[in-house]
């Protein structure tokens, strides 16, 4: 069994990482190769040239006919950016979601920190009313999940995941953005994701 940890770091935008298992795709044919994700920007929007764009993140819907949007707004940190919406599935505990992918990755505390937000708060009998943020370490076809549930929040917010990744060359590093799932009542209050930090603490 793949031995990971996730910690507490207590700060303004830091929440607890736990550990569990992931059902959703990982798409190997968009990971990038990438040193101590020396390569992957901060800030990351979903844009490029001015326009909206996945950028080498790949969409999985929950089920045939669910689709991702982009929208041109974005959090306090860039108004101009186009963000993505992911609407909630009515499949759980399958999820609609993008994910990226990394290798050549080494070991060390790794921060992924997004910002979200969602179209109108949900009653607290809601099943599952709020998205997810993951770091997935697969190593000869098995996995392991560190995952943190974003908060329920009308306002643009960062939330930030920490990870310790205890990993070899071969290993795949996977990032994930989820809507979470739901019955068909919330269907209709999607998530919005957008600028992406992803980097090795010194």
């Amino acid at each position: 069994m793949n031995t990971r940890f996730a910690f507490f770091f207590c700060s303004l935008f830091v929440l607890l990482a736990s550990c569990s298992k992931s059902s959703n795709p990982v798409a190997p044919e968009q990971t990038v190769t990438v040193f101590d994700t020396t390569a992957f920007p901060a800030n990351e929007y979903f844009q490029a040239n001015g326009l909206p764009s996945l950028d080498g993140w790949t969409f999985h819907p929950s089920i045939p006919g669910d689709t991702i949007t982009f929208d041109p707004f974005g959090p306090p940190t860039n108004s101009t950016a186009w963000s993505i919406t992911l609407r909630k599935s009515d499949v759980p505990p399958v999820t609609n979601n993008v994910t990226k992918s990394f290798i050549h990755c080494t070991s060390g505390v790794y921060s992924f920190t997004v910002w979200l937000t969602m179209k109108k708060p949900l009653p607290d009998t809601t099943y599952n009313p709020v998205g997810s943020i993951a770091i997935i370490r697969q190593r000869n076809g098995m996995r392991d999940t560190a995952s943190m549930t974003s908060s329920d929040s009308i306002i643009w917010h960062p939330v930030t995941l920490l990870d310790i990744l205890t990993l070899l060359p071969t290993d795949t590093v996977t990032l994930m953005l989820a809507s979470g799932a739901c019955d068909s009542s919330c269907h209709g209050n999607p998530l919005w994701f957008d600028d992406i930090t992803f980097k090795k603490l010194p």
